[in-house]
């Protein structure tokens, strides 16, 4: 399935399937995204809260069906993470979501969605930065990424690692999926769960101790999750018990030794600062470096794309 770029005057559509932001994160987020050359529309801004949580679940499910069968709504971005984007999922109608095809962005806690929408609805849907992201303002470089992307400008995502990681190069095409590795460790097993043979895994975490890190990738490993992979490219993430990120590094890496194929590590995806946005969901040729990672795409869009823009 071939998404249509976005366009100039174009609206994006604003909802929080999990918990409820702040105010100013609607605000802040409209500011950035009508700086870019786009309009905006709200679902669920004055929902009641439902504790943490922007809502019943049925009625957060009701806001992202809505943004998706609005048809002046060219794509969907979640306004912040947290938890509860999967109680969603059984109020979602993905058939009507597939006959409403449009771009989705999150990350963190939405990575539920990635993989349900990716896979029941068999649409692609992108792994980048979120309203609170773009309500911060801290990473301008990102934020015009995303738009670049969401426009069709590009079918290339180039990501530098930070100092020396130890990347194993390779070059391996397969589809792209993955997201956040708590999230997707609660998967398996569901209807969501859609990792194939030959896939290239994205894997990112924050506030996680290191002995859950390992513990959730020989999960993956003694599910058998890894082995069906031709890659794994970890994002820029940080331990609640070592904020050093090179920690996370050294226990990712420790835990992939016997993975057979090509590794990259500290890359700018997820929570830790910069924040590229990857396409999930689709198929990619994949080459690692001994300092990065390169993603080529085709397939997204139903017009060419164009030049690559590099997320160090």
């Amino acid at each position: 399935m071939r998404l249509r770029p976005l366009e100039a005057g174009d609206l994006i559509g604003l909802t929080s399937p999990s918990f409820r932001p702040d105010p100013s994160v609607w605000r802040g987020s409209r500011a950035s995204i009508e700086a870019h050359g786009y309009g905006t529309a709200f679902f669920g801004e004055d929902e009641a809260p439902n504790g943490r949580y922007a809502g019943a679940p049925e009625m957060r499910a009701a806001h992202l069906m809505a943004a998706f069968e609005d048809t002046s709504v060219a794509a969907v971005i979640c306004t912040r993470g947290g938890a509860g984007a999967s109680d969603i999922i059984d109020h979602l109608d993905f058939d009507r979501i597939a006959a409403n095809p449009k771009p989705f962005v999150g990350y963190s806690d939405a990575t539920a969605l990635l993989m349900a929408l990716g896979g029941r609805a068999g649409t692609p849907v992108f792994h980048g930065p979120m309203a609170v992201d773009l309500a911060k303002g801290e990473d301008a470089a990102g934020a015009a990424e995303l738009f670049a992307m969401l426009a069709g400008a590009r079918d290339i995502v180039e990501m530098k690692s930070r100092g020396a990681a130890p990347n194993r190069p390779g070059v391996v095409a397969g589809r792209v999926v993955g997201g956040n590795l708590a999230v997707l460790e609660s998967l398996i097993g569901t209807p969501e769960w859609d990792v194939p043979e030959g896939a290239i895994l994205l894997l990112e975490d924050i506030n996680e101790y290191g002995y859950r890190v390992e513990r959730a990738l020989g999960h993956l490993g003694r599910a058998g999750v890894l082995s069906r992979c031709a890659a794994v490219l970890f994002g820029r993430s940080v331990l609640a018990d070592d904020p050093d990120p090179a920690a996370f590094v050294r226990r990712a890496a420790a835990r992939m030794e016997g993975f057979a194929g090509p590794l990259a590590f500290d890359l700018p995806f997820g929570h830790a600062g910069r924040q590229a946005t990857i396409p999930l969901g689709v198929d990619a040729r994949l080459e690692v470096s001994a300092d990065g990672a390169r993603l080529t795409y085709e397939g997204i869009w139903r017009r060419a794309a164009a030049p690559r823009i590099a997320a160090e």
